[in-house]
């Protein structure tokens, strides 16, 4: 025992001298080496991959003649693994023509003939379709009512299944899809195809991702306002340069056409018909609820609402400064001399802003334009500057070849001490920008010949408004 006693403290002795001799050495050394360690970290993050696959024979097709019912149309696989244990959710939503939200069987005959998402099965002269969740494993528990009996296709993401959190390393479970459809009896035969979209999502992230807004999910002018940016540039995304889209201004319910012009923005194509007499509110019109509403020069106030000025009201004839008068032409018999939309003095165009105004090259701050909407401004470096920079001469603004080729504007001329001048050779328009505080402001002034984005002109004449989207 002794003796292993002392071989024990010899070999820990033998360390520590060990030691030292080592450190004498670097110290007699005639340079110094230093170290240092790295700590290297590495987070994976929670992630989560689902996949599908459709065996041969189970295609989601199939031939069908009217009247007729078909079910279980094909089978497909969708495996879903997450690489913690977590749990996860599956979400589903209709995606045809690749268009988030979009429900219908697209007809290859006419979008008149789409095939809307139901449950028919006999009797109906209307077709439809629906989808069915089939065979969920491996813990995947259905939302009730989204399992084993067909349901209507989401036009939003519908969650439809998820798996709690689990003991192993990871969370996996699988489903499977399948389809129905009913022709009804006054179904075209065609092509008809659709799509469901299916996304996991891991509890980290505790909703889908949201559905991009397109034009076709809007009804009215107003719908732009209470887009956020994001849903405001997915919606401009999503017009076709050039091309027409018609929405309605909830204020009197009349549709207006718009489009992307070429300068990138989205303006209205046809003239605001905006009539007289109209209640004009902050929910609906190109003012906050901060605004003091004017009461004076042409303008009443209804329920603290702004009412515009009726044209039977106009005694001065657009012949005074800063009064709010409006001349409606009316919508039935339309010619040069009776075109069917309205022409409004500055003031009125600008919902009375111009009385706050105190400084010169300023643009008012509001119109009676629909909300989200906004007069174009005018001068150097402005909406109009932009778009006769974008179409060039005067004669491409006006509508001889319509939208596609220009902008679309009228020939309408201007009102003036009780009547309508220029109509059919030269066309105005009020813009939001004044040059100076003496009762004048920007115009767009267009003939055949020529175009003039800095025109100036009294404000108390009656020209034509356009709107432009903010």
């Amino acid at each position: 025992m002794k003796n292993g006693l002392r071989k024990q403290r010899v070999a820990l002795e033998g360390l520590i001298l060990f030691t030292v001799v080592i450190g004498m050495v670097l110290a007699s050394s005639s340079t110094r080496a230093d170290s240092s360690m790295d700590q290297v970290t590495w987070t994976i993050q929670p992630s989560c991959t689902l996949s599908s696959s459709i065996s041969s024979g189970s295609e989601h097709t199939a031939s069908i003649m009217s009247g007729e019912y078909k079910t279980d149309i094909g089978t497909t696989m969708v495996t879903v693994v997450c690489n913690d244990s977590e749990g996860l959710d599956i979400y589903a939503v209709g995606s045809s023509n690749n268009k988030l939200g979009n429900t219908d069987l697209i007809s290859s005959v006419s979008s008149d003939f789409n095939i809307s998402t139901g449950i028919y099965s006999s009797g109906n002269t209307n077709s439809s379709w629906s989808m069915k969740l089939t065979n969920m494993n491996d813990g995947l528990t259905p939302v009730s009512g989204k399992f084993g009996s067909y349901m209507l296709v989401p036009n939003t993401w519908d969650k439809v299944a998820y798996r709690d959190s689990s003991t192993g390393a990871t969370a996996s479970a699988s489903f499977q899809t399948t389809y129905d459809v009913y022709a009804g009896s006054n179904q075209p035969s065609g092509i008809y195809t659709g799509q469901v979209k299916y996304i996991v999502v891991h509890p980290y992230n505790t909703t889908p991702p949201e559905i991009p807004k397109t034009i076709s999910d809007l009804e009215y002018m107003q719908d732009f306002a209470i887009l956020s940016n994001d849903e405001k540039n997915s919606v401009f995304s999503s017009m076709s340069a050039q091309t027409s889209y018609t929405l309605k201004d909830s204020r009197d319910e009349q549709e207006y056409t718009i489009a992307k012009l070429e300068d990138g923005k989205v303006w209205m194509t046809k003239n605001l018909n905006l009539p007289g007499g109209t209640v004009l509110g902050s929910d609906d019109t190109d003012f906050d609820s901060s605004y003091i509403l004017p009461n004076t020069n042409g303008w009443t106030i209804s329920n603290n609402k702004l009412v515009l000025p009726l044209s039977s009201d106009a005694s001065y004839a657009f012949e005074d400064m800063g009064i709010a008068e409006v001349y409606n032409s009316g919508n039935t018999g339309c010619s040069n001399n009776n075109p069917c939309y309205s022409y409004y003095s500055w003031d009125a165009a600008t919902a009375g802003s111009n009385r706050i105004m105190s400084s010169s090259d300023t643009d008012a701050n509001y119109s009676i334009c629909p909300k989200g909407w906004r007069l174009p401004s005018g001068g150097n470096d402005s909406d109009y500057s932009s778009l006769v920079t974008a179409y060039g001469s005067g004669a491409n603004f006006y509508n001889s070849a319509g939208v596609g080729t220009t902008p679309n504007f009228e020939l309408s001329g201007e009102y003036f001490m009780s009547g309508l001048y220029g109509v059919g050779s030269i066309g105005y328009y009020w813009s939001s920008t004044v040059p100076d505080i003496s009762a004048r402001a920007y115009v767009l002034n267009f003939s055949s010949s020529s175009v003039d984005y800095s025109d100036i002109e009294n404000i108390k004449g009656g020209l034509p408004v356009r709107c432009i989207a903010r």
